[in-house]
């Protein structure tokens, strides 16, 4: 097992790095966001609330 960052472009899934497989051959995908894009996104929806989303999801995680 290997773990593999990708950017998923136009359409497919770009592998970051080099990886050894043959053409044609099938994998299966654990599909993994990363925290930072996930907190943008809940920043954005809360924009209006005063509180730091990072310091509070660091504090409720504790």
């Amino acid at each position: 097992m290997e773990k593999v960052e990708a950017v998923y472009d136009h359409g497919a899934l770009r592998p970051l790095k080099r990886i050894n497989l043959k053409e044609g051959e099938k994998v299966q995908l654990i599909i993994k966001r990363s925290l930072y894009e996930i907190v943008s996104e809940l920043e954005k929806e809360f924009e209006g609330i005063e509180e730091d989303l990072t310091e509070t999801l660091v504090r409720e995680r504790k």
